[in-house]
């Protein structure tokens, strides 16, 4: 028969696996923040630095289509915080319930829907904010790669 725990003894353990998955999440969505922030940052300094090799409609057109993808990704960024803000605000209301157990089931539920709305506007918001993104650095490596051609023949 396995040991009889106590009710503070629960709150402890869910407040510990609260802080793990906290610094899980914190981990990896700066690591992928970063990766994309540096991307974007590139990308800006390549067309900046290769605008002479660009013709005025691959300019403004590999602007305009990174310019998309980067306000997606930070209107998204947006929404995640409130989204993870609201969640967080959530589980420690339920936590800190007098009755946890039945507010920790009222918090999985509503979690769960919340969840699922969460994927249903990633799974649009990542392809229009990856899309656009690829197509402007398309339009910049073609340019680049016909400037080279230029200087091999010419």
């Amino acid at each position: 028969m396995p040991p009889v725990t106590t009710a503070i003894e629960y709150r402890e353990v869910i407040k510990q696996l609260l802080e793990v998955q906290s610094q899980l999440f914190d981990k990896s969505s700066t690591y992928t923040k970063l990766v994309l922030g540096l991307g974007y940052g590139a990308f800006f300094t390549v067309w900046s630095g290769g605008k002479q090799n660009l013709r005025p409609m691959e300019l403004m057109s590999s602007a305009f289509l990174m310019l998309v993808s980067l306000l997606l990704f930070i209107g998204f960024e947006i929404y995640q915080t409130y989204f993870l803000s609201r969640l967080s605000m959530d589980f420690a209301r339920a936590v800190n319930s007098p009755d946890v157990f039945g507010a920790l089931n009222v918090y999985k539920n509503a979690a769960a829907k919340a969840q699922e709305r969460y994927f249903r506007i990633w799974r649009i918001v990542f392809p229009a904010t990856t899309i656009p993104g690829i197509m402007a650095a398309l339009i910049l490596v073609e340019a680049f790669a016909r400037s080279v051609w230029r200087l091999r023949i010419g």
